[in-house]
């Protein structure tokens, strides 16, 4: 029993290190597995957009776009403004979205004809810029409507896109009288023209026809002293 004794003990000794080392090694395992999720996660709930976002929310200063997108461009993507709210500008911008495969670092996949109202932020040096996290939406949504009657109630109606030469955009402004009613106006005034006309008529005219209606019919010969009140026009 005294020579069996001690191999006992390291044999117990060995397997509670055993142990000891593969709890360890659990342990890691866990702890690598858990940074590598934070790590993960971290930057996609940074950039995700907030719940139910308001144009409020963003400032004063926001401005909001309504328009389409067009295609891609140096310094970003062309964007065709239909109507700005809480500014003004030409009628194509450049925003920079930050397109990409979802990654978790905001960036998205971004075509063009896409149709949105949107508030894209604005770096140092005044230009657009626009991520996941951005207020955006398809202006034909419940989200989309709701954001144009937001920033309607804001900053009012909006303004129509200007020109690179500040006038305004083809199609966006008052462009006279239609055609229809130039139309209608040119008839009127013909029809006066014509009425006018016809009681102008020549004197000697409207005595020669008098006598004509006299000698057809003798009881109208009182025609010549009272021409006015018998159709004499002159006939031709």
């Amino acid at each position: 029993m005294s020579l069996d004794a001690p191999a006992g003990t390291e044999h117990r000794r060995r397997m509670r290190g055993r142990a000891i080392t593969g709890l360890g090694t659990w342990s890691i395992a866990v702890g690598l597995a858990i940074a590598l999720a934070t790590i993960a996660i971290a930057p996609v709930a940074a950039c995700s957009p907030a719940q139910d976002p308001t144009i409020q929310a963003l400032g004063p200063d926001q401005v909001v776009l309504v328009g389409r997108t067009g295609e891609p461009v140096a310094g970003g993507r062309a964007f065709h403004v239909e109507r700005w709210y809480n500014g003004s500008g030409p009628a194509i911008v450049t925003i920079a979205f930050k397109e990409g495969a979802p990654i978790g670092d905001c960036s998205y996949v971004v075509r063009a004809g896409w149709h949105l109202v949107i508030a894209p932020l604005r770096s140092a040096d005044g230009a657009f810029e626009a991520d996941l996290g951005t207020l955006q939406s398809d202006v034909d949504s419940d989200a989309g409507r709701r954001y144009v009657a937001e920033a309607e109630r804001l900053f009012g109606a909006g303004t129509v896109p200007e020109d690179t030469d500040g006038s305004e955009a083809p199609g966006t402004g008052s462009s006279g009288p239609p055609l229809l009613v130039l139309l209608v106006v040119a008839v009127v005034v013909a029809a006066g023209l014509a009425s006018v006309r016809r009681r102008r008529r020549d004197p000697a005219a409207i005595l020669e026809a008098a006598s004509l209606v006299a000698e057809r019919d003798p009881q109208h010969s009182d025609a010549i002293a009272a021409p006015d009140r018998y159709d004499i026009t002159p006939r031709h």
